[in-house]
């Protein structure tokens, strides 16, 4: 998969909005797209049933937010 995919391996769409240079900015875009539409707010849980290769697990460990993360 390395071959085809960017850094994180994300292999879910990504979100080319304006002025996305790569495919790695792309998927940090939908990362942070999709962690907004969650609201997570400091305390909550969340649940990583694996659905790839923990893309958006590492994503959230850079947020500031302290989460209980379950996988």
């Amino acid at each position: 998969f390395w071959q085809y995919l960017d850094p994180s391996m994300t292999y879910t769409c990504a979100y080319w909005k304006n002025g996305t240079q790569s495919l790695a900015e792309a998927q940090k875009n939908k990362l942070d797209h999709v962690c907004r539409k969650l609201m997570l707010q400091p305390g909550e849980h969340l649940i990583d049933v694996g659905g790839g290769w923990g893309s958006l697990l590492f994503h959230l460990f850079s947020w500031p937010l302290s989460l209980s993360i379950s996988f």
